[in-house]
C-alpha cells in the first residue's frame, strides 16, 4: 500500500476527502498530482505513472 498526502480535494473510495489528509490506496493505484508522495511505495507509483498522472475533478468522479 501507498500512502499519499492530498494538495486538493479528491473523491477516492467513494468518499469526498479534504487537502491535507493522507490517504492509502493499492500500490497500483496510479496516482495523481494531488497526490504528494509520504512513503517509499508512493515515490515509485509516482515515478512509474510519469506523464499518465492527470487532474480529475472530485465532482466528475461522483457523478461518473
Amino acid at each position: 500500500m501507498a500512502k499519499y498526502k492530498l494538495t486538493d480535494t479528491a473523491y477516492l473510495a467513494e468518499r469526498l476527502l479534504a487537502p491535507g489528509e493522507v490517504v492509502e490506496v493499492a500500490d497500483t493505484v496510479v496516482p495523481g498530482p494531488h497526490m504528494n508522495p509520504v512513503d517509499d511505495a508512493a515515490r515509485r507509483a509516482v515515478k512509474a505513472a510519469g506523464n499518465r498522472m492527470v487532474r480529475i475533478d472530485p465532482v466528475e468522479a461522483i457523478i461518473a
